[in-house]
């Protein structure tokens, strides 16, 4: 888990501009889809063959549109999902096909996400069905890690760093090595990657960018993985380095102000909001969350430099979602990669949608 949410969440809070279409009807009557069970074809699979399984769902306020799937191997927690599924009336057919290397024992569904056609999603977390793996990988045991080292004791800005590491596991292997390195005072200089495997042990290489901060640098946590699939992650590695001649700038931007042009709009109408930030190096970008506060959809974008400040321009679509929204963060980065996303800034920038 933690290295899927360092792949997919980064350093910053940033996420993919979301844009959602919804049926206009007032807040307090939206309705989310409704699970109601879910149930597996069989209740054993053999290895290889797809896992096969159907949940049952009832649309709310706004047809189902997807459904998505994930299931956990009971002993060693591993995570398998399936993809984005169509839904049909007669129950959402899905499908999980594991990997050859997928260990055999108990897998259970840790999550399903139901979607409605306008973004807005229901969760349920381990419903209770579950399924036997029969005749896979055994090896139910952890890589063991043994060293890590850097080459040098200390780089220069846009040099290459080259970290060394040794792990072993006698059933069937390693098959990567995550490490995530980071500033010990900043948390926004991280480097992470999978490692290449060069004559008996991983390496992983990076370069410093001509900015970097000066300063200690150290391996956070390392995550390997067999090639059955067992995980583990190893903290507390004793290996660090220094980068000398870089960037004394380690502070993220400050918001030194906020304020939207109104505070009622109507559906179709731009949303217009102000925002002035400063830092040392430069502002370089500035980016809004906003969201429904009912049903959660979100409309979050860059706001745009105007010379001076930033703005957020917005436009809202003509069936936007009625009622009340916030900004719920607002996301700052300037020019030497130094981030901050703000949830309890002030004042808090709240408006309506009405038609």
């Amino acid at each position: 888990m933690r290295l899927l949410n360092k792949i997919l969440g980064g350093v910053a809070l940033i996420s993919l501009v979301a844009v959602f279409l919804t049926s206009g009807v007032n807040a307090e009557e939206y309705v989310k889809p409704k699970f109601l069970r879910a149930e597996f074809a069989k209740e054993a699979f053999q290895a290889g063959e797809p896992v096969e399984l159907t949940v049952h769902s009832e649309a709310g306020t706004n047809e189902i549109e997807r459904v998505w799937v994930q299931i956990e191997h009971e002993q060693t927690k591993r995570l398998f999902s399936s993809n984005n599924v169509i839904y049909s009336e007669s129950g959402t057919e899905v499908k999980i096909h594991l990997p050859e290397e997928a260990p055999s024992g108990k897998y259970a569904i840790q999550a399903i996400i139901i979607t409605d056609s306008a973004g807005v999603k229901t969760n349920i977390f381990n419903p209770g069905a579950s399924f036997d793996l029969i005749g896979e990988s055994t090896d139910t045991e952890k890589a063991v890690f043994q060293n890590a080292v850097f080459d040098k004791e200390q780089y220069q800005p846009g040099e290459e760093v080259v970290l060394k590491i040794e792990a072993t596991d006698d059933e069937s292997g390693i098959d990567w090595v995550f490490p995530s390195i980071q500033h010990l005072s900043s948390e926004e200089y991280t480097f992470q990657g999978f490692s290449e495997e060069v004559n008996g042990y991983h390496e992983f290489r990076f370069q410093l960018p001509d900015n970097a901060l000066n300063g200690t640098y150290g391996i956070q946590y390392l995550t390997i993985r067999d090639h059955s699939g067992n995980e583990q992650d190893v903290f507390d590695v004793n290996a660090t380095f220094e980068v000398v001649g870089g960037s004394l700038d380690a502070d993220a931007p400050t918001l030194k102000s906020i304020a939207i042009d109104k505070d009622q709009y109507k559906q179709g109408e731009q949303v217009h909001i102000n925002i002035d930030a400063e830092d040392k190096s430069g502002v370089k970008s500035v980016f809004l969350y906003v969201e429904h506060k009912q049903t959660g959809v979100q409309y979050n974008d860059f706001a745009t430099f105007n010379g001076e400040t930033f703005d957020f321009n917005r436009e809202l679509p003509s069936n936007a979602p009625l009622g009340e929204y916030e900004v719920f963060a607002v996301y700052l980065e300037d020019n030497l990669g130094n981030q901050v996303s703000l949830f309890n800034y002030e004042p808090r920038i709240e408006f309506e949608v009405i038609k």
